[in-house]
């Protein structure tokens, strides 16, 4: 028992979970006003805070993907988290119903569709995910190790480390298209509520004293799929600590292009994928017919990509 206590304290699973919790909780309500007085310089301040809070969100939540991954569980304990995290959001869903019962009451439109009754009961638990703040960080917590299992389960598939290679060209190109002309960007066309809902914020140091909203979100596609190229990683003996490393900066950095709105969003599987591939790069021994076969599943998947842009 007490051998078990001492791993359990060893592993970086409990400092991630402690992180994160940090970040959604503590971090928002850190009082910023004194760094602000100066008029002058007040912008660069929140400017640096703004870079730094998203350095340390997005490091700590595909933190504890990563370290989730180093488990290396097998299928039968990823399908348990699977199942109690899925529980556990919806004990927070209930808890947030009875939460903001008397405050926001359900009002669905008079309109006979089922699509739109179905929209509607969507966006009103959406809009209700977003703006419950005691609830929220649990519900991030159990998004991102539901994804995690989901990734994890996935991962099973792939036996052999070159089969990376295209998986993560398909799932880059996947991402792209559902974000300029797929279910994402039409989702946040119509229904931005359900988005915002099913990710996980990044929260900013000082964000509740001054009204400030989440800088900007991660989607659970993201994390499902890092959690499948770490649980690959792990399991394949591939280059993992690499990987992480490489995929963090340039999450990072494409997180912060989006904070800082010099992009108004981010196929973050584009970094996922690119990292991956560079990071394990000299790991992937692949023969002449199966470059040639990426290059095709490139090509091809990138004039369907066109095709369906051209077409929109």
């Amino acid at each position: 028992m007490k051998e078990k206590i001492i791993n359990v304290l060893k592993s970086p699973v409990l400092y991630f979970t402690i992180g994160v919790f940090v970040l959604w909780y503590v971090l928002p309500i850190i009082p910023i006003d004194f760094c602000l007085k100066n008029q002058k310089t007040a912008p660069i301040i929140l400017m640096i805070l703004m870079g730094l809070s998203t350095i340390l969100n997005m490091f700590m939540q595909f933190g504890l993907v990563f370290s989730l991954a180093k488990l290396n569980l097998n299928y039968k304990k990823q399908i348990g988290i699977f199942i109690i995290s899925l529980l556990a959001l919806c004990l927070c869903i209930v808890w947030i119903e009875h939460y903001l019962m008397i405050h926001k009451p359900q009002v669905f439109p008079k309109d006979t569709t089922y699509f739109t009754h179905l929209l509607a009961i969507g966006k009103n638990i959406g809009s209700r995910l977003i703006s419950a703040l005691p609830q929220r960080g649990f519900i991030n917590y159990f998004i991102i190790t539901l994804c995690f299992s989901f990734g994890s389960l996935l991962s099973f598939i792939v036996k052999e480390k070159n089969l990376l290679v295209p998986v993560m060209i398909c799932c880059a190109f996947i991402d792209i298209w559902t974000c300029t002309v797929g279910f994402v960007s039409k989702a946040l066309a119509k229904a931005p509520e359900i988005v915002g809902g099913v990710s996980t914020g990044v929260a900013m140091v000082g964000g509740k004293h001054h009204g400030l909203p989440n800088l900007a979100t991660i989607g659970p596609g993201d994390f499902i799929f890092a959690s499948l190229v770490f649980a690959i990683t792990h399991r394949l003996g591939l280059q993992s600590k690499r990987t992480f490393w490489v995929m963090f900066g340039l999450l990072t950095v494409g997180m912060l292009l989006i904070v800082f709105q010099v992009l108004p969003f981010l196929p973050a599987l584009v970094c996922v994928a690119t990292g991956t591939i560079i990071a394990n790069f000299k790991e992937f021994h692949l023969n002449k017919q199966e470059i040639i076969s990426c290059f095709v599943v490139f090509f091809v998947l990138t004039a369907i990509l066109v095709g369906f842009k051209l077409l929109k």
